[in-house]
């Protein structure tokens, strides 16, 4: 008889309890792991990478304004096609 209706236990029961309370255990022993580790985010790092970007973008747009740099169709920069 698969089900115990006297209790609405089914014939694994008992089986299916202790798989999900070992799961239950191991999720709980991942869960401490994550929530003990440090950030590994290094926001000084961040902020001088940034501010570094910031110098590359700024010496690329003073190339461009410069007057002798080459133009093709107006777009300074430019090459015009080998061919």
């Amino acid at each position: 008889m698969p089900l115990n209706y006297k209790t609405g236990k089914g014939l694994h029961y008992n089986f299916r309890k202790q798989q999900l309370e070992k799961i239950e255990r191991e999720n709980a022993i991942i869960a401490k792991k994550i929530f003990g580790l440090k950030s590994d985010m290094n926001i000084k790092g961040m902020e001088k990478d940034f501010r570094s970007h910031l110098g590359y973008k700024n010496n690329i747009a003073r190339l461009r304004k410069r007057k002798n740099m080459p133009m093709h169709e107006g777009l300074p920069g430019q090459l015009a096609p080998l061919s």
